[in-house]
Parts: structure tokens; sequence; C-alpha cells
């Protein structure tokens, strides 16, 4: 895919799921610029179990009631006052975006409570390998991740076989930005 030169502004993370062989590029990381300007964050009411078995590789977002904003991939979810495990939306289980359940980063549960979802990540990666990104300036919005990776599973996933890990992603001439606070 590519981004010819200009400025981009998305309102919501770009999502590319299992993919192999992607390549996105631009025409410079000074030519090219693609910055979440998305500001409308989502607030609703939800719990999220523990890691699913038989994999343990993901926990379910389980929505009740939305407050504001829609649900997307790639969000980062905080409310539950822990910044060493963050909460990543993966995918839609029966939600798109409002109530329903959803996947997410594998994470301890945590009861009924209300979440805010950061709309901020640029660019978000699921299960995506083998793949290039080069040649673009990409910018988060405040709070986000200019480039947000989910892992892909490797073994049978029972937590004494397989493991985690990166698959080969190659990022060349890219500039990221994190959204600072304010910024």
């Amino acid at each position: 895919m590519f981004f010819p030169a200009g400025d981009y502004r998305i309102t919501r993370p770009l999502y590319i799921l299992n993919s192999a062989g992607v390549h996105i590029y631009g025409a410079g990381p000074f030519s090219t610029k693609i910055r979440n300007s998305g500001s409308t964050n989502a607030v609703f009411t939800a719990s999220l179990s523990a890691p699913v078995a038989p994999d343990y590789d993901h926990s379910v977002l389980t929505v009740t009631a939305m407050t504001s904003g829609t649900i997307y991939r790639g969000m980062i979810l905080s409310g539950i006052g822990s910044a060493v495990y963050p909460v990543i939306v993966g995918d839609y289980g029966t939600g798109a975006g409002q109530t329903g359940t959803y996947m997410t980063s594998p994470h301890p549960a945590v009861a009924s409570q209300q979440w805010t979802g950061l709309n901020t990540t640029a660019l978000y990666l699921n299960e995506v390998a083998f793949s290039t990104f080069e040649e673009f300036h990409i910018k988060a919005g405040t709070g986000g991740t200019a480039i947000e990776c989910d892992w892909v599973l490797v073994g049978d996933g029972s937590p004494d076989k397989g493991g985690w890990a990166s698959q080969i992603l190659l990022f060349s001439h890219l500039f990221l930005e994190a959204g600072a606070a304010g910024g």
C-alpha cells in the first residue's frame, strides 16, 4: 500500500490483521505523514475475563453499557489503574463498536467498572508477519502509541509449551512520534 506525499489525518487506528507480506510505504519520512487526530474516546461499563483456555492468548471484554464514543481495534483501554499490563482491543466478538464482547490482550480478570478507550494509536498490527513498513512519518494522538504490535502465538499455546514471538517485521526510514500529553 503506497501513501503518496501528503499529510494524512486519521481519526482512529489504522488496522492490519493477519497479513503475511504486507508492504506499506510512503514518499519519505518528511514527505508522507500519517497522524491520528482522533480525539473522541470511548467511555463504557465492562468486565474483563482472565485469559481464555486453551490458548491463554486473550481475555474477553464484555461491554454492557456505552456512555459515549465507539470502540475500535487497537484502542488502549484505561480504567484498571495498571500501566504494567495495558489492555489493547484486538478484535470484535459480538460487539462492533458498542455493547457486546471483544477480544483483548491477556490480562487478569477485572469486575464490571467504567473504562475509557483511547482512540489515539496510529497503526495497529495484529498477527502481521514478514512485512515491510518504510518511508513515512507516523504520529499518535495524545496519550497514544505510533505503532502497536500485537503478539503472535507460537506453539500450541499451553503455558508450558510455545510462547510469544514477534514475526519478522522490517521498519525502515520511519519517523515515529508518540502522542505526548498536550501535543
